[in-house]
């Protein structure tokens, strides 16, 4: 009895998690904000032109 085939029924698989669409433009929002203070800090300190 050893070699007997158990059935089992396969767990269900989560659907991966989305983010909100206000949470995802906010987050834009926020890396082209940190873009621009950075261009900044590097003309402002370095002195690109």
């Amino acid at each position: 009895m050893g070699d007997v085939i158990k059935f089992n029924k396969p767990k269900p698989v989560k659907p991966p998690r989305q983010t909100p669409p206000a949470a995802k433009k906010a987050l834009i929002v926020v890396g082209v904000i940190a873009a621009f203070v950075l261009v900044w800090a590097y003309f402002q300190y370095v002195g690109g032109a």
